[in-house]
């Protein structure tokens, strides 16, 4: 069997563990830059929504990196508007979101007034249009806002586990607990008294009693900094580099990195199921299950094992710098599918970056893969 064959989903399952690390071996030796590192190279199993599969995820300069295998005619999109969702959870019309934090993560934005005047002006727009009040009229709604039916040929890949914020450069981390930065000395001595001001500022008692750590502080020139995934006594410490799409292309570029296109992206989020979400078509919020929950279920790792942003507070780049995935909710859309379609794979919110201007991290986000092709002459 050819190489690139052999990097074919349906062909790759077939493959014995054996052949599918020395395949692994040589897409490392081949496409990953000389000039970087690789480490903890390892076979995981991963699944979701019923599909499973083995692969292989490793370290890049720290960063972790899966291999996803190719897919000739994956079939994206979506054209089957309430097919296969509960009529009960549709027509309610329920705010999901009614906690503090979620209403921070998801409400608070740092768009530039004239990108928060185009998103709004986008949502004012589509209100008009949909009532929400039919199965029929929601079912017009999700195929509008979910890019059109389609089969595309997906390249194999080497793709990031999780999206990072644009433009900026990781120099450390704050402690909430001990008040300690750790990092670059040289970078932290500029902004260590400002960072902590923002994360551990002085307050009277009453102002004690409503303040919550923010998930995001963005300094423009300057820091940003964001809660890290998996513990939230921690920050992590970027350098604003302010940067716009061409300009983060090419310096991703420079270690053999791209962006995603968008069926890749919904490829490699969806796994090209016929369902609406990458986990299914549930879209159950009942607190007395909460392991049932699309919120639970959405910050899950996928059938690659990648983390997708649940929060619905950002977009997340492409190689088109007109077309970003995922969006924002905002706070006038109290439907349920308005809330929650954000979080589909094959979701498009129609709103366009203004790609000749520098790009805020707290709202974009970026994910690097490498492209598994041949080598043109």
């Amino acid at each position: 069997m050819e190489f690139f064959d052999s990097l074919e989903i349906t062909n790759w399952k077939n493959l014995a563990e054996e052949e599918q690390q020395a395949l692994v071996e040589s897409i490392i030796m081949y496409y990953v830059s000389p000039l970087a590192k690789v480490e903890h190279l390892r076979r995981k199993n991963f699944h979701m929504c019923g599909m499973k599969g083995d692969s292989y995820e490793f370290t890049i300069d720290g960063e972790a990196f899966v291999f996803v295998p190719g897919k000739k005619e994956a079939i994206l999109g979506w054209d089957f508007g309430v097919q296969g969702l509960k009529a009960q959870d549709l027509l309610g019309n329920r705010d999901v979101i009614n906690s503090q934090e979620d209403q921070q993560t998801t409400y608070k934005t740092n768009l530039t007034k004239e990108e928060l005047d185009n998103l709004h002006e986008h949502h004012g727009s589509s209100k008009n249009l949909f009532s929400f009040h039919t199965l029929e009229d929601i079912g017009e709604y999700i195929n509008c806002y979910t890019t059109p039916l389609r089969k595309a040929d997906i390249p194999p890949m080497i793709v990031a586990k999780r999206a990072l914020p644009v433009g900026v450069k990781h120099q450390g981390t704050y402690d909430c607990v001990t008040g300690e930065c750790q990092g670059n000395h040289e970078f932290l001595s500029l902004y260590r008294e400002e960072i902590r001001q923002e994360l551990s500022p002085n307050l009277s008692l009453e102002e004690s009693l409503y303040w919550t750590y923010p998930k995001k502080v963005w300094q423009s020139g300057k820091f940003y900094l964001e809660q890290h995934p998996d513990n939230s006594d921690i920050y992590d410490i970027y350098q604003d580099l302010t940067l716009t799409h061409s300009e983060l292309v090419k310096k991703i570029g420079q270690l053999n990195y791209s962006l995603l296109s968008e069926d890749a992206f919904e490829y490699v989020i969806g796994g090209g199921t016929r369902r609406l979400f990458r986990w299914g078509n549930e879209i159950t919020v009942d607190p007395r299950y909460p392991k049932h929950s699309i919120f639970y279920q959405a910050h899950r790792p996928n059938m690659f094992g990648l983390y997708v942003n649940s929060d619905r507070d950002t977009f997340e780049l492409t190689d088109d710098p007109e077309v970003v995935k995922l969006g924002i909710v905002h706070e006038d859309e109290k439907n349920i599918i308005q809330q929650v379609l954000p979080l589909s794979s094959y979701y498009q919110s129609w709103f366009k970056p203004k790609s000749h201007l520098p790009l805020n991290p707290s709202v974009y986000t970026y994910r690097k893969a490498i492209i598994i092709e041949p080598v043109q002459n």
